[in-house]
Parts: structure tokens; C-alpha cells; sequence
């Protein structure tokens, strides 16, 4: 009965030394990461290769630093990551939501089939991953960042003004 009084906010994945949650619904279904080119986010790691990429699990610092630079240049547009941490899982939720990193989306389509079926049930409420490249807040280059199809799992970089969907996590 005391779990009435609760309401959903996401699904809590612990895998791999990892435990963060993830938002019930995709935060968004098309939308740039930034909207031009040849912008490098101050202070935010580049990693231009799949070399220690999987290892980017600073999802909420990454976050943080993609804000701070799109306050700093006037953007007035939503990006991947506003939109990420504007996302709420319903009218009251004031839990600090992020665009994840990529080692996050790794770990989210690694264990996709367990986390839809979650999401699905009845009583949870969610919407499953889309077969459809996500957006992480995870840097390549000025022009670049990472992204994973939730299809097949292969992991790119794409300009920052291509359209992607966005699924915010939280931590626990």
C-alpha cells in the first residue's frame, strides 16, 4: 500500500559497477547536439577514437559543461543536453536529469531487451528504446560527438547538427 503514495520516475539499472536511472520516455525524438559546427566545448574531453571512449560514464559533468557553453554563447535553441535536463518524468519530478555519456547508452543497449521489457510493463508506464540513434553528451571533436544506435548497437560520431533522439538518466 505504501507504494501508492509513489510515483514512477524511470528504471534503476545496476550493471557493471554502474547504477544510475533511466527516464521513462525518450526526453526527445529529433534534435541537434549543437546547432552549428566547429564549436569545441571548453573543458569537455575529446575522444576522437573508440580508444577509452566506452570508459566516459560523466554524463552529469559532461552535461554541466555543454550548459555552461551554451549559456556562454547565447544559444537560445534547445540542445541535446537542455533538453536532456529539462526532461521530467511527470509535473512535480525535480530529480537532476542528464544527457548520458556514451559508456551509459553502451550499457543501456547492452541490456536493452531487459530494460523495454521493464519500461513496457503495465505498471511502469515507459516507452521502450526506439530503434534510432541517441544522442550521449560525450565529445569527438569541435564538430563531432558520439552517438549509438539502439538497433544494432554500433557506436559513431556524427556532425553535432544532425537530429537524433534523447533519453535523460539520473543518478541515483
Amino acid at each position: 500500500n505504501a507504494r501508492r503514495n509513489y510515483a514512477v520516475r524511470g528504471v534503476r539499472i545496476r550493471a557493471e559497477g554502474k547504477s544510475f536511472i533511466i527516464g521513462l520516455d525518450d526526453a526527445s525524438t529529433g534534435v541537434v547536439w549543437w546547432p552549428n559546427q566547429n564549436v569545441n566545448v571548453s573543458e569537455l574531453t575529446d575522444y576522437a577514437s573508440l580508444a577509452n571512449l566506452y570508459g566516459d560514464f560523466d554524463g552529469a559533468g559532461n552535461t554541466a559543461k555543454i550548459l555552461q557553453q551554451k549559456e556562454d554563447s547565447g544559444v537560445s535553441t534547445d540542445i541535446a543536453a537542455s533538453v536532456a535536463a529539462n526532461y521530467k518524468a511527470f509535473s512535480t519530478d525535480n530529480s537532476n536529469w542528464f544527457l548520458p555519456a556514451i559508456g551509459h547508452l553502451y550499457l543501456m543497449f547492452k541490456y536493452k531487451l531487459e530494460i523495454n521489457a521493464v519500461l513496457s510493463a503495465q505498471t511502469v508506464g515507459g516507452t521502450s528504446f526506439a530503434s534510432a540513434w541517441y544522442w550521449s553528451s560525450t565529445e569527438c571533436s569541435a564538430s563531432y560527438a558520439w552517438y549509438i544506435s539502439m538497433f544494432y548497437g554500433n557506436i559513431s560520431n556524427g556532425i553535432k547538427t544532425y537530429s537524433h533522439r534523447v533519453r535523460a538518466i539520473s543518478a541515483i
